[in-house]
């Protein structure tokens, strides 16, 4: 890296000031990302209530990233969905709590096919620094019954007729407490319980529902750069060309309920990195080139681990038997029972679109309207006037410490979407715009500096209906979901004592401090077979698993 030797012998204008700010605050974050990619690795566990959906149901997921015990400084955790040809279905992005734990879901959807599918939890570095540790996985079954699975006439049902004969029975009239159902296994000291849950038998995968190491299921994982995600998401894209021209600046802008600005520039490989820092929440995203050029070939890439199955890894088939209607329809019923839950939007720590603070803030409500921004311009926006050059119209904002005009537009915006074509702006009329925002000095956005910045917000954050140019690149790409805070615990029942129809497939889910003995199991009204499982530690500290299956009667 050359070093402006301005910089050194005491030549700093304010322009080199922010360069040199730039550098060092761009060096201390490559030094800390290289530090913990090396030292550290990041154990992932992870926990489900049950391992059988429908399509509108969410999968529920308890899971903590550490490291030698301690929380992991990664904040973003990925769930995903893979099928047995290596395809990946959905991705959710689950925030991480300062202690490393996280309660989330991963949300299904119609376009699923029915089957059996690999869910698995890392974080975006894990599972390079540890394949067993950092990667995470287990089997579900999902159904789909417009995409419905393979039906065998000459199968037998699939519901073990033995294991319902020898089932434990629940009955339906009072409230067993939690100790009498472990007593069914004996005498496992309560206090070396780890996780018990009381929920729908799967008789589509049976033993299958273990977590599966890393190393017994892929040849090997793709390298790729580590960069962990120690504020909040980072978004990758890679252009697909041989020679990528690396001064040239890309601009992401995310939406949502908020919305936010990044900007990056590619490597020698094409690879873009927008890091969102503490922005976290939004529900599409839009990249464009500087000046409104065309977009190359440009693809996000997932933060999930390119892996590939060992030769005669095989999923459990899905194949279900016309038995198992009476089954499947009730479980169907169930799914259309969900939780009740909070989302906590946290942690979104850009206060505005970009960050700036602005010198002055129209609400244009306050003010006559017009049908042009010109007109709206020209009659109260101080320090900003309207040019011609080559017969088009352009703004040039009043540089208030050198109490002079720039000669060049400013960064314009439309809810965080960068405007290259100020004639269109000029010419727009205004009416959905909410407000407009000016920053009368030169503003520096990563390395770039712009004469100015001239920010206009919608009222629904939709860009006011001004027209995205056919040269923006969508995509659906959503952030990280918000936090979840239940009202009860996930399984317990909401409306006590109250006489209509429970559907509910979970019936108990507690882990670690949550486990409480005096627990009153209220049963459902469904006729399926539940199944009580317990993971606990035995006397040599080795972690087992034991359960067994429960009839409501």
């Amino acid at each position: 890296m050359q070093i402006d030797k301005d910089l050194i012998f005491g030549r700093i204008d304010m322009k080199n000031m922010k360069r040199l700010i730039f550098l060092f605050g761009a060096f201390l974050s490559f030094a800390s990302t290289v530090l913990y990619a090396q030292e550290k690795t990041e154990k992932v566990t992870f926990t489900i209530p049950k391992s059988i959906f429908f399509t509108d149901e969410k999968i529920w997921i308890d899971a903590s990233v550490s490291y030698d015990g301690d929380p992991a400084e990664s904040k973003v955790l990925y769930a995903e969905l893979l099928d047995k040809d290596n395809r990946s279905w959905v991705l959710a992005k689950m925030p991480l709590e300062e202690d490393g734990q996280t309660l989330n879901f991963l949300e299904l959807n119609e376009r699923i096919p029915s089957g059996n599918y690999l869910l698995r939890v890392f974080t975006r570095i894990s599972p390079y620094l540890d394949l067993n540790e950092g990667l995470k996985q287990r089997f579900v079954t999902v159904l789909n019954p417009k995409l419905p699975p393979q039906s065998d006439t000459q199968k037998a049902s699939s519901l073990n007729a033995q294991a319902m004969e020898e089932a434990f029975a629940l009955p339906k009239a009072g409230s067993p407490s939690l100790s009498t159902l472990l007593n069914v296994f004996g005498n496992i000291p309560k206090e070396k319980i780890l996780e018990v849950s009381l929920s729908v038998e799967n008789p589509y995968l049976e033993a299958e529902e273990e977590v599966l190491l890393s190393e017994s299921l892929y040849e090997g994982i793709s390298p790729r750069v580590l960069l962990p995600e120690l504020f909040g998401p980072i978004v990758h894209a890679r252009i697909n060309a041989e020679n990528p021209d690396t001064t040239q600046t890309y601009f992401l802008s995310v939406h949502g309920q908020q919305s936010a600005l990044f900007t990056d520039k590619p490597d020698e490989s094409g690879n873009l990195y927008f890091d969102m820092g503490g922005f976290r929440h939004w529900d599409h995203l839009l990249i464009q080139v500087e000046d409104g050029d065309g977009i190359p070939d440009l693809e996000l890439q997932s933060p999930a681990p390119r892996t590939s199955f060992k030769q005669g890894f095989q999923f459990p088939e899905l194949v279900i038997s016309p038995e198992d209607s009476p089954f499947l329809s009730q479980l169907k019923i169930a799914s259309a029972l969900e939780p009740y839950f909070s989302q906590e939007y946290r942690n979104d720590s850009v206060p505005v679109v970009t960050g700036f603070v602005a010198d002055q803030v129209y609400n244009l409500d306050d003010y006559t309207r017009f049908e042009t921004v010109e007109t709206v311009t020209r009659e109260y926006i101080t320090g900003v006037v309207i040019r011609r050059r080559d017969k088009r119209k352009e703004f040039r904002i009043l540089n208030v410490p050198a109490d002079a005009m720039f000669d060049e537009n400013p960064l314009m915006m439309v809810d965080a979407l960068p405007v290259f074509d100020s004639d269109m702006l000029i010419n727009f009329n205004p009416k959905f715009f909410k407000k407009v925002e000016v920053l009368n000095r030169e503003f520096y956005l990563n390395d770039r500096s712009y004469p100015g910045v001239l920010s206009f917000s919608s009222y629904e954050n939709n860009f006011g209906l001004y027209p995205v140019p056919d040269q923006v690149l969508y995509e659906n790409y959503s952030g990280v979901h918000p936090f979840i805070q239940f009202r009860e615990q996930l399984g317990e029942r909401v409306n006590h004592g109250v006489k209509e129809p429970d559907y509910r497939s979970v019936l108990l889910w507690q882990i670690g401090n949550e486990i409480n003995p005096e627990t009153a199991i209220e049963p459902s009204d469904l006729q399926i077979p539940y199944k009580l499982s317990i993971r606990y530690l035995d006397q040599n500290g080795v972690e087992k698993k034991v359960s067994k299956m429960v009839m409501i009667q």
